[in-house]
């Protein structure tokens, strides 16, 4: 029996050993194997968690971008409201000047005609001669529709072209 021991013995180590290092071998090998599954997994977690980083600093960089821009856009609008307001403000400006303007047109009495002051007239001459009048109220009336001319009844010397206006119906 002795001898079949040690046959077994001698077959077996050539065959692989016996089945307690058979197993022992297994153990390792599975041991190695799981090791090697662990590391697997904690490299591929790693990556995993590495990719996700970067995914959500390419989502934060992108809301950051967005944001700038929507600024951006934001800023621009406004500009061109207040570039709006302004033209609009000028335009009513520009609008209200042309009204009184146009009011202060229609407030001076319309000329009747153009005459050019001869030696020895006078606005009082004229005055009577247009109105039928020479009083001050009449010739001052003259006088004021020719303010471009002159403030003062000396500046209108023979040889200047005036206007005579018409009479307003309440004067």
């Amino acid at each position: 029996m002795a001898e079949e021991k040690k046959k077994k013995g001698l077959l077996s180590g050539l065959f692989g050993g016996s089945a307690k290092e058979k197993e022992e071998a297994a153990k390792a090998a599975a041991e190695k194997a799981k090791a090697d599954q662990d590391k697997a997994k904690a490299e591929a977690k790693a990556k995993m968690e590495a990719a996700k980083g970067e995914a959500e600093k390419a989502r934060l960089l992108a809301e950051a971008e967005k944001k700038k821009a929507a600024e951006a856009a934001e800023k621009e609008r406004k500009a061109k409201a207040e570039a709006l307001m302004e033209q609009q403000k000028k335009a009513r400006e520009a609008a209200a000047a042309a009204a009184a303007q146009a009011a202060a047109a229609a407030k001076l009495p319309k000329i009747m005609k153009e005459h050019t002051i001869q030696p020895g007239e006078t606005l009082s001459h004229l005055a009577q001669h247009f109105y039928g009048h020479a009083t001050d109220k009449y010739w001052k009336f003259i006088m004021e529709a020719n303010k471009e001319v002159g403030s003062k009844a000396i500046d209108f010397k023979p040889g200047t072209v005036i206007k005579i206006p018409e009479l307003p119906e309440n004067f």
